[in-house]
């Protein structure tokens, strides 16, 4: 018997296909500034979005792949934090 259920399947289908449409090019993985509006709280989330994939993801390259996505983004929130905490103690 499965460990899901039909609709956790779907859900993880669901997950998996926007997170690579997501790497596979458009403007969220294009480099360039972040916006000024950009904080440590949305690259947070992101990573958390990651964690929870690799978490529902069955392929193992795809865990490894979400996990290192959720690791890379827990660094950008914590280089942006320190750049926050800066600019608001100037």
């Amino acid at each position: 018997m499965d460990r899901f259920t039909l609709s956790d399947q779907i859900k993880v289908h669901k997950v998996t296909d926007l997170l690579c449409k997501t790497m596979r090019g458009n403007a969220a993985m294009k480099i360039t500034s972040p916006s000024k509006t950009t904080t440590s709280v949305q690259f947070r989330l992101r990573a958390r979005h990651y964690r929870l994939a690799a978490a529902i993801s069955d392929a193992p390259r795809e865990v490894a792949m979400f996990r290192d996505l959720a690791w890379t983004f827990d660094r950008l929130s914590e280089d942006f934090a320190r750049a926050e905490a800066r600019r608001h103690s100037l």
